[in-house]
């Protein structure tokens, strides 16, 4: 693990049935505000990657990794005792630009709603809560083209009307749900993050709660830790188990489908799609390792991040034109 973030649970669960993907009007009446994003955002807090002690994202004094810029610590004496376990793992990569998106992310009432649903199916937690037993789950992400003709250009440019634009906006996205069912102790750090929440909610009256971890990578092996508090609301949504309906805004056909932890992924990632002016703050200019991660799925290599975009692409219709050309 390379960093903890440590994130406030929105208390208002956003109960949403349909996917239209591409009209700003459907968007604009479901997705939270930016002024509320930034105001949950406020509340989050890095912890020191060595001793775990949190600061405040106003907190100017802490450190952080000069090269991968993917770790923190409090002080240089965490830095230095932190160093035999970060060498294996540090490499001139971009982390603090995915802390950013991934907060954004987890800040958002309507993405954090369904990720809550995601996991309940994935865990069985209508059946097995366990409230006071830890889970985890890792979330391998990217950032994608927002224009799905761009990702199309760079899967397969030879068959493209037009080479890809060197400058391209990117977005975050979910590519792939890995659970932890091994039953493997989680690393002490993990359990310390876990067991500071689980006491809150404990506190607050939540202890009937499940309460997990979940782990986002980006093609890289730094990693962000956050916890997620799974409510009641979305525990009652998931136990109904009302169906997505998903309107194609090509054809203006209507498909029924199931509600799943596939489905609930595949949601937030058009509901992301659908954002033209960035108003929930997950998007990004696409750098060349995001890039070329996608011409990576074109030339079929089998790298775990790879696989993760390719498992994506399979689950998810926007990808069918070139489908064929992939698998």
């Amino acid at each position: 693990m390379a960093s903890n973030s440590e994130a406030a649970t929105p208390a208002k669960p956003i109960h949403v049935r349909a996917i239209h993907p591409d009209r700003d009007a459907q968007f604009q009446a479901v997705a939270a505000k930016r002024k509320d994003i930034k105001e949950v955002k406020s509340n989050f807090k890095t912890a020191c990657t060595h001793c775990l002690k949190t600061h405040s994202n106003s907190d100017k004094g802490l450190l952080r990794c000069s090269k991968c810029k993917g770790v923190w610590y409090c002080s240089k004496e965490c830095q230095k005792a932190n160093w035999p376990q970060h060498k294996s793992y540090c490499s001139p990569v971009e982390g603090s630009g995915i802390l950013k998106l991934a907060q954004s992310f987890l800040a958002n009432e309507v993405i954090q709603f369904y990720l809550q649903v995601c996991l309940i199916f994935e865990f069985d937690l209508l059946k097995h809560p366990n409230p006071q037993k830890p889970f985890m789950a890792r979330f391998d992400v990217g950032i994608e083209p927002t224009n799905i003709v761009e990702f199309f250009a760079l899967f397969d440019p030879e068959s493209a009307a037009a080479p890809p634009p060197k400058k391209m906006e990117g977005m975050f996205q979910l590519h792939m749900l890995t659970a932890d069912r091994s039953g493997t102790p989680l690393t002490d750090k993990r359990i310390a993050t876990w067991k500071h929440y689980r006491q809150a909610m404990n506190k607050a009256g939540q202890e009937g709660d499940p309460l997990g971890l979940i782990e986002m990578v980006k093609d890289s092996p730094h990693s962000l830790t956050m916890p997620v508090h799974i409510q009641k609301g979305a525990m009652e949504f998931a136990r109904k188990g009302e169906p997505f309906e998903k309107t194609s805004a090509v054809t203006g056909q209507t498909e029924i489908i199931p509600l799943s932890a596939d489905s609930c992924i595949e949601y937030i990632n058009l509901h992301i799609r659908q954002d033209v002016h960035n108003q929930i703050l997950l998007r990004t200019d696409m750098l060349e390792a995001d890039k070329e991660l996608i011409r990576a799925a074109a030339r079929g290599e089998t790298r775990h991040a790879v696989l993760a975009l390719k498992k994506k692409m399979e689950r998810e219709s926007i990808y069918k034109p070139i489908h064929a050309l992939a698998f």
